[in-house]
């Protein structure tokens, strides 16, 4: 009985210290994987040519809106920008003109365009300025190295919004 009972206890004793070991080897996949990952969303924003959809809206006030069914883009190719971002927030202008503006619209070449690279956290941070028609919106695009990814619009006539979603590479269309 004790030779069954001292044998039990070694068995314990190898699995627990062999699942240590395989937790510690996880860690360091994990590790190397998001180096990877990270690696390829640096050469993609370096190359200037890039696509934001968002999938949340969410407003200064609180709100949280889901956008997977709303068509909106921030595309990006070597500081030219298509941006169509739907808005849910408050205008600070009373003027009839700022009444009817239901999204963030641009097109054009972008300003101030800035790319920062944290290496320690892993995120590539793009900062840019658009000069709308009746607007100025600075955003700043935050991506993480799995490709979520934070947009950030501060508006010169509107409340700011925040717009989570996700950054790829640019689709090709035929």
């Amino acid at each position: 009985m004790q030779i069954i009972r001292n044998f039990l206890l070694f068995l314990v004793l190898i699995s627990a210290t062999s699942w240590a070991q395989t937790k510690k080897e996880k860690k360091e996949m994990k590790a190397q994987e998001e180096a990877k990952q990270f690696e390829v969303i640096k050469q993609l924003i370096d190359s200037g040519a890039y696509e934001f959809y968002a999938d949340w809206a969410n407003s200064f006030q609180g709100r949280r809106i889901n956008l997977v069914t709303n068509p909106n883009h921030l595309k990006m190719n070597q500081k030219e920008a298509s941006i169509y971002l739907p808005y849910f927030g408050v205008a600070h202008n009373s003027s009839p003109a700022y009444s009817n503006m239901g999204a963030m619209e641009f097109e054009g070449t972008v300003e101030n365009y800035k790319v920062k690279i944290n290496e320690k956290k892993k995120q590539t941070t793009v900062s840019f300025r658009c000069k709308a028609k009746r607007e100025v919106i600075d955003f700043t695009l935050t991506v993480f190295p799995d490709g979520n990814s934070r947009l950030n619009a501060n508006s010169s006539v509107r409340t700011g919004m925040n717009y989570d979603g996700r950054t790829t590479a640019p689709e090709l269309t035929p």
